[in-house]
């Protein structure tokens, strides 16, 4: 397994203080090995991508309202080790990611942390 970069792993401990403050589950962190892009997976819907270059990327799950990625993510959930799917899942998830504006990022964690 390849390990992530130091600009991921600043955003990376960044990411997880911010997400555990406002009492986000981390339920998954992994590698995707094929972009090197670092995956979180937190609370019930928040998608979090940081690539090599260090920008931090995110999405929910139900933003988008895609079935499909919804039990795609479900599946790699269940599979941790199907490298394949996690890579699919990344990329699903890089169509409609939106870079991390902290205005906007710190309300979303407070309106999905009060649900």
């Amino acid at each position: 397994m390849k390990l992530p970069n130091h600009q991921q792993l600043r955003e990376f401990v960044n990411m997880s203080c911010l997400l555990t403050s406002h009492k986000f589950t981390l339920n998954m962190i992994t590698t995707d090995e094929m972009t090197m892009n670092v995956l979180i997976l937190a609370g019930d819907e928040l998608e979090i991508l940081i690539p090599p270059d260090g920008q931090v990327y995110y999405n929910t799950t139900l933003s988008d309202n895609n079935t499909g990625k919804l039990e795609l993510k479900n599946y790699v959930l269940r599979h941790r080790d199907d490298m394949n799917e996690i890579h699919k899942l990344c990329e699903a998830i890089k169509m409609d990611a939106k870079p991390l504006d902290a205005h906007d990022f710190i309300e979303i964690l407070h309106c999905q942390s009060q649900s």
